[in-house]
């Protein structure tokens, strides 16, 4: 009886509530900032790799066109021009 009456004491103190509000307020701040910086979701990736155009094709070396212009410049996925 004497330990039942003790936790019931401890709980009821003010120390024990306040921090407990604390603690609880503390968790909501930290659970509202995550929100702030989490990472976009699937849906709006999708999204934006909509609206992106797609690259244009590369041409592989060797191809064609390369041997029928011998003089003419290339230009590799780099943007080096090469003669």
């Amino acid at each position: 009886m004497d330990l039942i009456d003790l936790v019931k004491q401890v709980l009821k103190s003010w120390q024990v509530i306040a921090v407990t509000f604390a603690i609880i307020i503390y968790f909501f701040i930290v659970t509202q900032a995550a929100r702030g910086y989490r990472r976009p979701s699937f849906a709006k990736k999708e999204k934006v790799k909509k609206k992106k155009e797609e690259p244009p094709p590369i041409q592989q070396e060797g191809s064609e066109e390369d041997s029928e212009d011998s003089d003419s410049h290339h230009v590799d996925e780099l943007g080096i021009e090469e003669a």
